[in-house]
């Protein structure tokens, strides 16, 4: 019975959420340097969610 409770809670969770799609972009952007991203939408208004992750690369230099 509890899985049972516990498939139908998920069930109504992910008939709750609404439609939405993700497309992934990856660019190599030099320091100081600015880039602008422009996107179509249905209506006007309608919210974008953007995530934005960096990644730092750490140089070593070996002196000899």
């Amino acid at each position: 019975m509890l899985l049972f409770n516990l498939l139908a809670s998920c069930v109504l969770l992910l008939a709750s959420v609404g439609r939405s799609e993700a497309a992934a972009l990856t660019t190599s952007i030099a320091p100081n340097e600015r880039l602008c991203f422009y996107a179509d939408v249905d209506k006007a208004g309608e919210k974008i969610g953007v995530w934005l992750a960096t990644h730092i690369l750490n140089c070593h230099k070996t002196l000899t």
